[in-house]
């Protein structure tokens, strides 16, 4: 079981590996240097490993704007190539990571948080239509707002395994 942490202000993308779950978890690899990314998720298919990232390569841009796709065919490697469409979407209502990629029904869904009314508003799954080395499409396959649950101000984020689903929503509560 491995880990990628929020390390946007490390500019590093860490790799951690679990030792003991759920607490013990050491450093195994640095994915990447000197890059500022967000909510990186990797995903395994065909022999190759993908590494989804809000990634802020521009100055004046947010991480909320861009999603930038790398691939290699080992989860170790000392290099990770840049897909030649990246920034694959350009997109504040769609493009920063809101959890893991996950298959449903055969198709191959990407959680993507709406940032267009702030962090964290809803999140937009985006069904991958192509996914290889040098083609990179998806388009819009459902959506959780935030008034899902009374309460719920936003949703950040989306994981999913059979039979468990996990939403990462926000709520304003008073404090006494």
């Amino acid at each position: 079981t491995f880990m990628v942490p929020e390390s946007g202000s490390t500019r590093s993308i860490e790799l951690y590996e679990c030792t003991e779950f759920p607490h013990g978890w050491k450093h195994v690899h640095t994915l990447m240097h000197d890059v500022y990314a967000v909510d990186t998720t990797l995903f395994h298919r065909d022999r190759r490993w993908w590494l989804f990232s809000g990634i802020c390569d521009h100055e004046g841009f947010n991480s909320h704007d861009e999603l930038h796709l790398f691939s290699a065919p080992d989860l170790f490697s000392p290099r990770w190539e840049r897909h030649p469409r990246s920034a694959v979407v350009l997109d504040a209502r769609c493009s920063r990571p809101a959890g893991a990629l996950l298959e449903h029904q055969g198709r191959l869904l990407r959680p993507a948080q709406d940032c267009s009314q702030g962090y964290g508003h809803a999140v937009q799954l985006m069904q991958v239509t192509e996914l290889d080395p040098l083609r990179y499409t998806e388009r819009p396959a459902g959506r959780l707002e935030p008034g899902f649950a009374p309460g719920v101000r936003g949703v950040h984020s989306l994981a999913h395994v059979p039979g468990l689903t996990v939403v990462d929503a926000k709520r304003y509560q008073r404090l006494r």
